[in-house]
């Protein structure tokens, strides 16, 4: 009998012991990666490809400084104050770009390699900082289940400050997972004229057993319900709240879907998965480029369009599906930076076709 009772207490003890473990793993899980934190350097990349962004960064961000611009700001639905940079085009215009940025990033930092050749193309540019990053408030990142209404507000807010505005949603990784569950919500601006989405997850969930299983090289289960758990209680949401994957079978916007070929951050199928469940017109691009975000605006090629540089010898984009916008609906603007002349590299930027994006908001 004494037997059987110590090991039932042993028994007992040890699952105390797990149980406890794993609710201290959940806790350090969120607060690693849903708390606010400092911007991440770049990572996993190579040493040069490291400097070239850097220095597309440092250039991006002299020129926004040199231009005319301003900043909204805005209260959230929960009372945090948000702020986005607004850079209007050189001629006035109503084409304007919601550009959404990425985990740990800011608006300026993740889209400043673009902005110049965005601007001089003629677009007026939006560049929020997300809850929890840059100048806006918030203490938890929303990984799209917060961010989505965010974006909506910031899409209105557009729709009220630019005179017959015509908008497209720009994003790069979690803010691509966010312009897509913003596009299938059913109370987007009609002002929304398509959707760019570069290197998006298809749910946070999906990415967070990714990260779990090939970074900390632990099972998802029992640690990610946990965290879920922890996250409801802490910061008032449910990551399963962002799924992508649902939302694009809502999208009737036109969508460009752009994902690297090697990304191992956010895996390709990912991308691909996320162009088959949408429902509205649609094109693929997978670009032959391992570093995870900034497919269109970094990438060592050059596109297949009039005026693109050809002195230059690298891979082309591959498009993955035939277009069904017709010939020439997505053309690519090559910026040169001086930081990259030694280098097969340009700054590239997906610009939307007039003809077939910017129509007239119905």
């Amino acid at each position: 009998m004494k037997t059987w009772k110590l090991a039932a207490a042993s028994a007992a003890a040890g699952a105390g012991l797990c149980a406890a473990g794993l609710w201290l793993g959940a806790n350090k899980l969120f607060n690693e990666a849903i708390r606010r934190k400092q911007t991440s350097p770049d990572g996993g990349e190579d040493a040069a490809d490291v400097r070239l962004r850097a220095a597309l960064r440092a250039e991006g961000r002299a020129y926004l400084d040199s231009v005319p611009h301003e900043f909204w700001r805005m209260q959230s639905f929960d009372g945090l104050s948000l702020v986005a940079e607004y850079i209007p085009a050189a001629v006035p215009t109503p084409r304007t770009l919601l550009c959404i940025h990425g985990y740990t990033s800011t608006g300026r930092r993740e889209f400043s390699p673009v902005a110049r050749a965005l601007r001089e193309a003629g677009y007026n540019l939006i560049l929020p900082d997300g809850r929890a990053h840059g100048q806006s408030e918030g203490e938890y990142v929303g990984f799209g289940a917060t961010d989505q209404r965010d974006c909506l507000a910031w899409a209105y807010e557009a729709q009220r400050r630019i005179p017959r505005c015509e908008l497209a949603l720009y994003g790069i990784s979690m803010g691509a997972a966010t312009v897509l569950l913003a596009g299938g919500s059913e109370a987007l601006p009609a002002c929304v004229c398509g959707i760019v989405e570069d290197c998006g997850y298809t749910s946070a969930a999906d990415e967070f057993r990714h990260q779990v299983r090939t970074l900390a090289h632990v099972p998802p289960w029992p640690l990610l319900p946990l965290t879920n758990r922890v996250c409801r209680r802490k910061a008032g949401y449910d990551y399963r709240e962002a799924n992508a994957l649902a939302a694009v079978r809502r999208i009737r916007v036109p969508v460009l879907f752009i994902h690297g070929e090697e990304d191992a951050f956010v895996p390709t199928w990912m991308g691909r998965a996320l162009y088959e469940a949408c429902a509205a017109p649609k094109q693929l691009w997978l670009v032959p480029w391992r570093i995870k975000n900034m497919c269109a605006a970094c990438a060592p090629f050059w596109p297949r369009c009039p005026g693109a540089a050809r002195r230059h010898s690298a891979p082309k984009a591959k498009k993955m599906c035939p277009a069904p916008f017709g010939a020439g609906h997505i053309f690519c603007s090559a910026a040169y930076s001086s930081a990259a002349r030694r280098a097969p590299v340009c700054s590239i930027s997906l610009i939307i076709s007039t003809r077939v994006w910017w129509r007239p908001p119905s």
